[in-house]
């Protein structure tokens, strides 16, 4: 038991053993309550877990709650003619999953059965606990229903029955709490599951839409963007409903995950807890964007050393998006195959058309037999070109065997001649770059395939036109060039023209790949020369043209770097 919990029970005891009057007890619940938050304050900056501190802060509350409960039913029942009354406490939502952030939710469900005890009588308890919460400057959430009431409501309203996933008893009957749990299953989950989990997937995308459509925005919502909090509960509840999944480490026991991509799944959400935790501290209100105002002051909260204030937010804001991809990635890949019931190749009963190593399943390349991967990495790159070629989206097997296996994709391999025609082919299809580019670099692959983009992944900028990271930045702009194909609309169908006539477009993708690569390096000045350096690489490990090379050159780096037109100077102008 932890020195908190001892403290809990030690509380408990006072409280019980206290015959203070009610406003004396007011003043004692609200003098306990800020000293014990002002303890998970000071753990937290400490360096306690995320997960901790929004553990310990469920538990003070269902301790507060418990308490409150036992001192009703002595006001309202007779010692020696006691009966409890058939009403259940639940905590449900977070509350009940046992992650409090400091301004989270407080959700109460009163679960109540009117024909073992009068209505009257339960509500006045009701009642007393709310008005006590109220009382001592809690504002929570909170609805009364008998247990068939929500049962029927959990059917209608999907959001009701995600919360009851959750759902925990704090105190009251148990035989009711038993009941409800017997029938929660039967009910509301055996036989809905491809209604909730469709519903699920669907809300998540969403979300992910409202608040920029990526990982890599300026400023991120912790819990809502993509890669958020919401991300990693939702896998839970898909595991839940889906494969009866109830404690989370059996994603791991029966294969759905491995146990290095739990690792870094529970410490990426730790980690966004934590961030969220300082957040509401700081803002005092439930808040969960992260705005360019508060990420210096959340990163120098955590500690992060660097002198420079902006140093101290780019080391920051690096870590928050390197775990948000995380949880992005891994969160979601597995969701999809739980929901696709795939652990280790093709989904049994499901239409799928083999060919070669791979089959196409829903929309989505996936693996015949992963080992193949591994004994012939030109494969990895075969299954983009198909997925570029077929308009494919990676599906969640082949996306986690690929990503198992970037090892291999190494200097000696980028050197061969299949392995640089292929990157050739892949960057040289007008209008289908973009896609393909967002699908390898969620999983790592573009960064291997050109080391010099690798370090602009996550990397902040610091400019009020640059709205996302460099690397986002990057794919957007490839993006943009996509979207030149037959554009019929201002301010692109100026250009449409240009981009069909153009020869060569794997030099034009490759530009713009490269185009901000010396940012990594050197921040503050101009990158454009490091950039031109970084092109030159390029160029001689992918075995360009002379003309080629100058191309790419012209296109990446400054006019010249004696400030004039190099091509101007050497055609005389």
């Amino acid at each position: 038991m932890s020195s908190f919990d001892k403290s809990l029970k030690e509380i408990e005891k006072e409280l019980i053993q206290s015959k203070k009057k009610p406003k004396d007890l007011v003043l004692f619940y609200k003098n306990f309550l800020k000293k014990e938050l002002h303890h998970l304050r000071m753990e937290g900056a400490l360096g306690t877990s995320g997960k901790s501190i929004a553990r310990k802060r469920a538990e003070l509350f269902m301790v507060i709650l418990t308490h409150m409960w036992e001192m009703a039913l002595e006001q309202l029942f007779s010692p020696m003619a006691f009966e409890e009354p058939s009403v259940a406490l639940v905590a449900v939502g977070g509350f009940g999953r046992k992650e409090l952030s400091p301004a989270s939710d407080i959700d109460l469900l009163f679960l109540y059965d009117p024909q073992k005890g009068a209505e009257d009588v339960i509500y006045e308890l009701i009642h007393k606990i709310l008005y006590f919460l109220w009382d001592i400057g809690l504002d929570v959430g909170h609805s009364t229903h008998q247990l068939e009431e929500i049962i029927a409501w959990a059917n209608r309203d999907l959001q009701t029955k995600t919360a009851l996933l959750d759902a925990d008893l704090i105190c009251g009957s148990q035989q009711l709490w038993e009941r409800f749990q017997r029938i929660f299953e039967p009910s509301c989950i055996n036989g809905k599951e491809k209604e909730f989990i469709e519903w699920r997937l669907e809300d998540l995308k969403e979300q992910h839409r409202k608040y920029g459509a990526t990982v890599l925005v300026q400023e991120p919502n912790i819990k809502w963007g993509c890669g958020g909090l919401r991300d990693y509960q939702s896998l839970f509840w898909i595991a839940r409903v889906k494969e009866k999944i109830t404690q989370k480490e059996q994603i791991v026991s029966e294969k759905w995950m491995e146990l290095k991509d739990w690792e870094k799944l529970e410490n990426a959400y730790d980690f966004l807890l934590r961030v969220r935790e300082e957040l509401h501290f700081r803002e005092k209100r439930k808040f969960d964007l992260l705005t360019l105002g508060s990420q210096g002051k959340i990163a120098t909260a955590l500690g992060y050393p660097q002198k420079d204030i902006l140093a101290r937010v780019e080391e920051f804001m690096r870590h928050f998006y390197d775990h948000a991809l995380q949880i992005y990635l891994i969160a979601n890949t597995t969701a999809q195959a739980i929901a696709a019931q795939k652990k280790g190749f093709l989904s049994k009963g499901r239409t799928s058309k083999p060919f070669g190593s791979f089959a196409i399943e829903n929309h989505s390349l996936e693996v015949v037999n992963p080992e193949k991967l591994t004994e012939n990495p030109l494969l990895i790159l075969k299954a983009f070109s198909f997925i570029q070629r077929w308009g494919l989206k990676i599906g969640p097997t082949l996306k986690i065997q690929i990503k198992n296996r970037l090892h291999l994709i190494h200097a000696n391999f980028l050197r061969r001649r299949d392995v640089r025609n292929l990157i050739r082919l892949i960057f040289s299809r007008k209008g289908q770059v973009g896609e393909v580019c967002r699908q390898m670099h969620e999983i790592g692959l573009l960064g291997k395939l050109f080391p010099e983009f690798a370090p602009l992944r996550c990397l902040v900028q610091h400019e009020f036109f640059h709205r996302y990271t460099a690397d986002e930045h990057t794919l957007k702009a490839i993006e943009v060039i996509d979207s030149l194909l037959g554009a019929k609309e201002a301010p692109y169908k100026n250009f449409a023209s240009l981009f069909h006539q153009l020869q060569n477009p794997f030099i034009l993708y490759l530009a713009i790949l490269l185009h901000d690569t010396g940012r990594a390096a050197n921040r503050r000045k101009h990158h454009e020369e490091l950039s031109a350096v970084n092109a030159m690489n390029a160029a001689k490990r992918l075995r360009l043209s002379a003309e080629e090379l100058s191309d790419l050159v012209f296109l990446v780096g400054p006019t010249s770097f004696d400030g004039t037109d190099s091509r101007q100077t050497k055609s005389g102008g």
